[in-house]
């Protein structure tokens, strides 16, 4: 079963020691990211590296593809 609000976590790692200052995570039901079907965090000016899903619900079965950025 799926988990109704699961997590999102990365690991930021930069070829100049920059800070990571932005992110965005998009989900989707395919590799087309013209659209995120299921969910997409608009860029934030953050260093989070760990966010929780707010999306539609996600049905229990069907494959997801995540991207961020």
């Amino acid at each position: 079963m799926l988990s109704a609000t699961p997590q999102f976590q990365w690991l930021f790692l930069s070829d100049c020691a920059s800070p990571q200052v932005t992110y965005e995570i998009e989900l989707g039901t395919d590799s087309d990211w013209t659209i995120a079907e299921s969910w997409t965090e608009q860029p934030l000016m953050a260093s989070d590296t760990v966010v929780v899903y707010g999306g539609s619900p996600l049905v229990d079965g069907n494959d997801y593809s995540s991207a961020s950025a």
